[in-house]
């Protein structure tokens, strides 16, 4: 959404701290000066408190502050009376393990496998278009992902893992008040991460099965309740895979995945209908990178969760074995593809393996063939940004839902309660 002029007059609605308990995001307007980036930050320091994390995704792009502790307020208050100032938002929790933020809500703990541990029924459907009671389950491919990387906004990985064969490394740690060079022992001190990365990129239990894994931590061991994660961690990380991309020159060789996100969140002084989160995702997409986001577990329409919600990024619910949508999954309208989410077999913590269940199972099944089309596509000739989503919408197969629950996923030839399901139709 393009951003409103930096004019003389200060913003036309008052400040109101509603909802911000735990500190605020300022974003200033997109063609603010660079000298207006500098002296805001000048500004609050001298009332009270100084930003504590910055974002700055470029000259013209989105750039901004997160204020939180002793001052910040009165911090606040000063800088929304400043013309440079577009909007300012709560900067919310976020958390894996509870309501309202997506997570594998569902835990499997028997790890009960209907045969072989190393079997996935989501990878025989994601294979084959269908999945036949009794029938044998394998995988077809003809990619492995092998010169792409996906980045996992998560708890991290477990390297170790032998579902990853070296192939996952560290990226940064972006945690409230926590160095971005922690690194919890194990890579994980959680789970879900691993899990998430599993799906992705695991030697036997992933989608792209050598793609390069780049862990980057935005929760901890108690799934965000122990630190708390915020929006602005997300913003920091965001960030930097953008930067990290870019500096090895690999922003359309890359792709994020998000299994998490929350509602919306609303600017305190005037209405819009994007939060930072969502910019944020719309800037790394626009830079060529395939931005994958979880639907969320709400029984919900999409279109009011964040980063879902967001045009630019692939939103992603879940159906269970027998192609029904599960039943926690949030639906369309904001759906664009649906994966396996029910009973999912990934790597664990611990060199393990776990069954869950999640949208956060089902974003990783698109995270990883956005890999796999780009090593199958070769150099130069991938789908950069959405436009993977895109690629993968049209050669996915159709799939009905629950009645008058789903609405057209850019699909006129369709009625409203049918979307698709990631399928590479009997081996790409």
């Amino acid at each position: 959404m393009a951003a409103t002029a930096a004019s003389p007059t200060p913003a036309s609605a008052e400040f109101t701290s509603e909802g911000a308990e735990d500190g605020w995001i300022v974003v200033l307007k997109e063609d603010a000066p660079d000298h207006a980036f500098r002296h805001m930050h000048t500004m609050a320091a001298a009332v009270g408190s100084a930003p504590r994390h910055t974002f700055d995704f470029g000259p013209g792009s989105l750039r901004g502050y997160a204020m939180y502790g002793p001052g910040s307020e009165i911090a606040v208050q000063h800088m929304a009376n400043s013309p440079y100032v577009d909007f300012i938002q709560p900067d919310t929790k976020i958390s894996l393990a509870n309501a309202p933020i997506d997570a594998a809500l569902h835990v499997n703990e028997n790890n009960s496998y209907s045969s072989n541990p190393t079997e996935s029924w989501g990878l025989h459907r994601v294979s084959h278009g269908f999945l036949r009671a009794g029938e044998p389950l394998e995988y077809r491919r003809n990619s492995t992902g092998r010169n792409a990387w996906v980045y996992v906004l998560d708890s991290g990985i477990e390297l170790s893992h032998p579902q990853f064969e070296g192939r996952a490394k560290w990226g940064r740690t972006f945690l409230r008040d926590v160095d971005e060079d922690w690194i919890p022992t194990g890579g994980d001190d959680f789970g879900h991460g691993t899990h998430v990365a599993g799906i992705i990129g695991g030697s036997s239990l992933g989608v792209a099965q050598e793609t390069n894994l780049v862990a980057v931590k935005v929760f901890n061991s108690m799934g965000g309740a122990q630190y708390d994660v915020f929006t602005s961690n997300v913003m920091r990380a965001l960030q930097w895979v953008i930067d990290d991309a870019r500096k090895y020159d690999r922003l359309e060789k890359s792709v994020i995945n998000m299994s998490f996100g929350g509602f919306v969140q609303h600017d305190v002084l005037r209405p819009r209908q994007r939060d930072v989160l969502q910019m944020a995702s719309q800037k790394a997409s626009a830079e060529g990178i395939f931005v994958v986001a979880s639907a969320g577990n709400l029984h919900v329409p999409t279109v009011v969760m964040s980063p879902a919600g967001e045009p630019e990024v692939c939103a992603v619910g879940a159906i269970d074995r027998n192609d029904t949508r599960a039943w926690f999954s949030n639906y369309s309208p904001g759906v664009d593809l649906l994966a396996p989410g029910v009973e999912v077999l990934s790597a664990w913590r611990g060199n393990k393996t776990r069954l869950l269940d999640g949208t956060s199972m089902a974003a990783p099944f698109v995270a990883g063939f956005g890999a796999y089309f780009m090593e199958l596509d070769g150099p130069g000739k991938s789908y950069p940004g959405y436009k993977m989503c895109e690629r993968l919408k049209a050669i996915g197969s159709y799939q009905k839902g629950a009645e008058g629950l789903e609405a057209p996923v850019n699909c006129t030839d369709v009625y409203n309660n049918y979307t698709r399901v990631a399928s590479n139709g009997w081996g790409w």
